[in-house]
């Protein structure tokens, strides 16, 4: 264990949580397992323009939260370099290893808590 994650950021983690839960709910209920043709003979431009809005800025936030807590956990435990790093119960910082890690923009950053 590296260390717990501060107060503040455990506010983070908790908003991107809730943004990973839409962006599942958005896929679950508006694609729903949908290929990519199919979405395109039914439904119009403007709908698929609106999903393709709606998953980016779902997307982006996801992006900007995960970017946020753990370059914020690298300054808080700056030795740890860009190891693969997770949440676990109690807010316990751990590595991980090679096999739990995610592939998130690259880096091997993100476990599910828990």
């Amino acid at each position: 264990m590296f260390g717990v994650v501060p107060e503040d950021l455990r506010k983070i983690w908790v908003l991107r949580d809730q943004v990973r839960k839409e962006l599942k709910t958005f896929l679950e209920e508006k694609i729903a397992g949908l290929t990519v043709v199919e979405i395109i003979k039914k439904t119009t431009k403007e709908k698929r323009d609106e999903l393709l809005d709606e998953k980016m800025l779902l997307d982006s936030k996801l992006g900007l939260l995960d970017n946020c807590f753990w370059d914020s956990i690298r300054c808080e435990f700056p030795g740890e370099g860009l190891c693969d790093l997770g949440v676990r119960a109690g807010w316990n910082i751990v590595k991980l290893p090679p096999q739990e890690s995610v592939i998130i923009g690259g880096f091997g950053i993100l476990s599910p808590m828990f």
